[in-house]
């Protein structure tokens, strides 16, 4: 999402695309094409994603080249505790189910990016392969604009944030625009009593794991100033982070560790001032 022109684009439910990201910013950049007198998309997914891809470039391959044995291993495994009622989860009777290996190895890919130039522009793009043993056709939060990823650019202020966590919590808060939207209008507001209102609070109890994390950069006058605050937010036991830029000889990257003991209703905020 750009938060300058306020263009957005992006897609889910793919296969056979190598980078959907790439797939992302050319439905953004679609959305600036208005000689056709049609409305561009935002979002597409499935076979119709698919096929714009072809029409515009975006490389394209056989699905299968995308599967990695390690992955489709564990795939099958999970799928077969999943089926005998041993894997954590909730069963039919809604009993939670336990697995002595559930944190034998944990692999997350959810990916997001925040980028500002010399002229103060915002940007914000994430992705995700989404959880494992989705629901055919499900859409997570990476993919829907607002909830996990926003970006704004409002007299002489910029605000951008990315997301990852649960999906479907995300986007029912529509955490990554209602974020923003506070801290913008309200330069005083604490970034952890946002998130205590738009997403702890928010967000129905006893339905389901409700854990997140994300990026936040706000700048002002980033033009003539050159700096700006950086969070790191998240209420998962850690969520690792980067940051780098072109007057900085090395990126500096940590691990966040939860200094809170009760991890579904608090969040840890880490907040960075950041000069280019």
């Amino acid at each position: 999402m750009d938060g300058r022109t306020g263009h957005s684009g992006a897609c889910g439910a793919i296969s056979g695309i190598k980078n959907p990201i790439q797939l992302a910013a050319a439905i953004m950049k679609h959305q600036a094409d208005t000689t056709s007198g049609l409305l561009a998309p935002l979002l597409l997914v499935g076979s119709g994603a698919e096929a714009f891809a072809q029409r515009f470039g975006v490389l394209t391959m056989n699905p299968a080249s995308l599967i990695t044995d390690e992955r489709f291993q564990k795939l099958k495994k999970y799928a077969s505790l999943l089926e005998s009622h041993t894997l954590v989860g909730v069963s039919p009777a809604g009993r939670r189910l336990d697995c002595p290996e559930e944190n034998e190895e944990v692999h997350l890919d959810t990916v997001g990016a925040i980028a500002v130039d010399f002229e103060g522009n915002i940007a914000v793009a994430a992705s995700s392969g989404g959880i494992m043993l989705k629901h055919s056709g499900r859409v997570g939060q990476a993919a829907i604009i607002g909830a996990g990823v926003w970006a704004e650019e409002s007299d002489g202020q910029g605000v951008a944030c990315c997301t990852s966590g649960s999906g479907e919590h995300l986007i029912r808060a529509n955490l990554a625009r209602e974020v923003c939207k506070s801290l913008i209008h309200d330069e005083s507001a604490l970034l952890a009593d946002v998130l205590s209102e738009k997403f702890f609070s928010s967000v129905t109890p006893g339905s389901g794991d409700r854990f997140m994390g994300g990026l936040l950069l706000q700048t002002s006058n980033w033009k003539s100033t050159g700096k700006g605050f950086l969070h790191v937010f998240h209420n998962t036991p850690t969520l690792c982070w980067a940051m780098a830029s072109t007057n900085r000889e090395k990126a500096k990257a940590e691990m966040s560790y939860n200094i809170h003991s009760n991890l579904s209703s608090k969040a840890s905020v880490i907040t960075l001032g950041y000069s280019a």
